[in-house]
């Protein structure tokens, strides 16, 4: 039921961490009431204190009292001295967990592409510093389950707006295939022919170095991050929706404070 438990976040008295394949967070599907059920039971909490957002790609960070219900809008949210738990929905996204442990304030945003580029990262850490007043240096990371560098085939235009240090280009007009519905639905949605493709440019890219060196650059201690090592593509008890799709499912990475 559970993948993976931060260490590092025990020893500051929280339980953070990441689902399996045997629970599937997706809201509408059959198994979701019955999977929070079952994390809220594994941390003897209640399923009224599951607490989530309707993700949309954004750069959006709610705080707790701003979300409603599970229909709130964002990618983000923040636990202020709270009994709930935040979660965060993945199936390759990158799940990241950010903690001062000091003042009890947690951030969880998912971090994809779109969201990336849009700057969630960098808000999620600007937030500690402009509102919380936090010691960056004391922050901790938990680094969930994603899609691995070398699983990660991207068109040229979803690599615009990174530094192409986080992209390998393959030669024009290569393409690895490793999910032919969802190579056939880009060219459908795009309106292109095979031929057209042959002319188009495809890489790989690390989304998670992308994160990990935006975590650096303001200031949080390497030795302060968590990094579980899943590829969500080749762990075949992680969701990946890059293997799965169209019947992949959602994981759950959580974040709890310890009560005694």
């Amino acid at each position: 039921m559970i993948l993976h438990s931060s260490k590092l976040f025990e020893k500051f008295g929280y339980n953070v961490g990441t689902t399996d394949k045997e629970l599937d967070f997706k809201r509408f599907g059959d198994h979701f009431q019955s999977s929070v059920e079952s994390l809220t039971k594994y941390l003897h909490a209640l399923p009224s204190q599951y607490l989530a957002v309707k993700q949309i790609h954004s750069n959006i960070i709610l705080e707790q009292p701003y979300i409603t219900s599970s229909t709130t809008e964002g990618d983000g949210i923040i636990l202020k001295r709270s009994n709930m738990i935040g979660v965060i929905k993945t199936a390759d996204c990158l799940p990241i967990v950010i903690c001062d442990p000091t003042l009890d304030v947690t951030i969880l945003i998912h971090v994809g592409r779109k969201g990336a580029r849009d700057g969630i990262v960098d808000n999620a850490i600007k937030l500690f510093k402009s509102c919380y007043n936090s010691d960056i240096s004391d922050l901790i990371v938990y680094l969930g389950p994603c899609l691995y560098f070398d699983d990660h085939i991207v068109f040229e235009e979803e690599k615009d707006g990174f530094d192409l240090k986080y992209y390998r280009a393959l030669p024009p007009g290569v393409h690895i295939i490793n999910n032919q519905q969802l190579y056939d639905e880009y060219i459908t949605s795009r309106n292109v022919t095979e031929e057209d493709m042959k002319q188009k440019n495809s890489g790989y890219f690390d989304l998670k170095s992308f994160a990990v060196d935006k975590l650096l650059e303001f200031g949080i201690i390497e030795s302060n991050i968590d990094d579980c090592n899943i590829n969500t593509f080749t762990n075949l008890n992680c969701h990946s929706y890059r293997r799965d799709y169209p019947s992949n499912g959602l994981s759950a990475t959580f974040a709890q404070k310890i009560t005694t």
